[in-house]
């Protein structure tokens, strides 16, 4: 639930910005962009054990550093893509180099240097970018968590069939280890191995 209020919260306040032309409304949408940010950075994060758990579930495997590795992957992978499309685009859209920082802009009759513009297109392009484009983008990430629900119930069901299935391997595992010993005393004619495996499961109790 949480997910999802913010997430609308900040599918709003960046749609806002497309449309905003004073400096006060642009403050007031930054502000509730900035009260919801945590949620595309801690959300994730906190789901990705539950989904771990769920790979458990279906592969009886514990998998956590794959599941990690590949998040961060695609988390450095997504912010290449994006900065290399956004270079790409305002190149597209007649993007101008800024006079300012190479030895000073343009100047009024008034000698006071005037700020650096660019055409109509290159501000159009970056309004989309920094609003509609990723309201959008984390549209369908909500769409997509939808698709998997995890909630409280889904939770503890799912991390009580992952402890019976860890009972259930670990019952199996201790009985093929007494198997073993047990030909191993046959054959050598001895009992000790298998005292001191009764003795582990003992003390494990």
């Amino acid at each position: 639930m949480v997910y999802y209020v913010g997430g609308t919260n900040m599918i709003c306040a960046l749609i806002s910005l497309y449309f905003i032309e004073v400096a006060w409304a642009c403050i007031l949408a930054t502000f509730f962009i900035g009260l919801s940010l945590a949620i595309p950075y801690v959300i994730p994060y906190s789901m990705l054990p539950d989904v771990i758990e769920e790979d458990e579930k279906a592969t009886g495997k514990r998998r956590e550093g794959i599941f990690f590795g590949f998040f961060t992957i695609f988390l450095k992978l997504a912010v290449t893509c994006a900065i290399t499309l956004t270079n790409l685009a305002l190149a597209a859209a007649g993007y101008e180099k800024p006079t300012s920082s190479c030895g000073g802009g343009e100047e009024d009759a008034d000698g006071n240097v005037l700020p650096d513009s660019q055409p109509d297109a290159v501000i159009k392009v970056m309004r989309i970018m920094i609003g509609p484009a990723p309201a959008c983008f984390f549209a369908l990430a909500m769409y997509f968590t939808y698709l998997f629900p995890i909630n409280k119930e889904t939770h503890n069901k799912n991390a009580k069939e992952v402890l019976r299935e860890r009972e259930r391997r670990k019952t199996v595992y201790l009985e093929g280890q007494k198997k073993e010993l047990n030909v191993t005393d046959q054959l050598t004619g001895g009992g000790g191995m298998t005292g001191i495996m009764e003795d582990e499961e003992e003390n494990a109790i």
